[in-house]
């Protein structure tokens, strides 16, 4: 069962981000919320943290492999959106906020 005050589609746009740890807590805490009522974005959600993990164990399989001064694409592109833009604002992108219900449309 879902709760009603969340979107399934605004929730599934916010959970790669969630997954890697980078979303801000603002729009965390009703993902987190979500994903406790809702089965179907709960098993996306583990699906991406699975990924999530198997990218960082390659990361830090690879990172003997690199030297600072040849740094290798596939190594860069494992970094999280986090370390590559730090302070990057999402624009554009609709909150996983409750909706009012006060006129019964959604």
């Amino acid at each position: 069962m879902r709760p009603p005050d969340t979107d399934c589609a605004d929730i599934r746009e916010l959970l790669p981000e969630y997954a890697l740890g980078i979303l801000g807590t603002e729009e965390a805490v009703p993902v987190r919320m979500h994903l406790e009522c809702c089965g179907a974005c709960r098993t996306e959600h583990e699906e991406l943290a699975d990924v999530v993990a198997l990218l960082a164990r390659l990361r830090d399989a690879l990172a003997p492999l690199v030297t600072d001064d040849a740094p290798t694409p596939l190594l860069s592109c494992t970094r999280s959106a986090h370390d590559r833009h730090p302070h990057r604002r999402h624009r554009g992108r609709r909150s996983a906020r409750p909706r009012s219900s006060g006129n019964g449309q959604h």
